[in-house]
């Protein structure tokens, strides 16, 4: 097994998934740290770090055995540029897994096979894990298209790519409709609005 480190970036529960909560979902933080404590689950025996500014959010991962990285961040893509540089020269990769995954299922076993793994969202837009050697300069692009950004970059320096749609970590929960197929599937025991 790769030395790899799962980076698990994490808003504060308060305010996370405000499309939900336009969209009435008023337990959104229950749905959050639901969602996030699958994932810090799924990844298990591999190290997780999470990476966030909230002091709650700290301690809640603490409570569950991960790493934290607590810093003030400008944006997603400065608090894990923060934290990879910060652990580059310890881990082969770094595996960025987004904390709103309903279906984390495999993470502990994938391996990655090229310099960059990237598994979009199910709308092909945005990345949902992000995996990076630790011999690759990048830079980070999170927000609107970061997927198709993240794959062009690579693309342009020349580096191997892994684009994985085919895997259940492109579904993600970001609207009620995600969040009504999700409990179909029944996947979630936060209840729906």
């Amino acid at each position: 097994m790769s030395n790899i480190l799962v980076v698990v970036p994490l808003k504060s529960f308060r305010t996370a998934k405000q499309r939900l909560r336009a969209e009435g979902v008023a337990r959104a933080d229950d749905l959050m740290r639901e969602l996030a404590d699958g994932v810090i689950t799924a990844v298990r025996p591999r190290p997780c770090l999470v990476v966030c500014e909230d002091p709650e959010v700290a301690q809640w991962s603490l409570r569950r055995g991960t790493g934290v990285w607590l810093r003030n961040s400008l944006d997603l893509n400065d608090a894990v540029t923060s934290v990879r540089e910060g652990v580059r020269h310890r881990v082969d990769f770094v595996l960025i897994v987004h904390g709103d995954l309903p279906h984390p299922e495999g993470l502990a076993e994938f391996e990655p096979s090229k310099a960059v793994t990237i598994v979009p969202d199910h709308h092909g837009r945005g990345t949902n894990v992000l995996g990076l050697h630790r011999d690759i300069d990048f830079t980070f692009e999170y927000g609107e298209d970061s997927a198709l950004r993240h794959r062009e970059q690579a693309q342009r320096r020349g580096v191997s790519v892994d684009w994985r749609e085919d895997t259940t970590w492109s579904f993600d929960i970001d609207t009620l409709e995600d969040l009504h197929r999700t409990h179909k599937e029944g996947g979630l025991s936060t209840p729906l609005p």
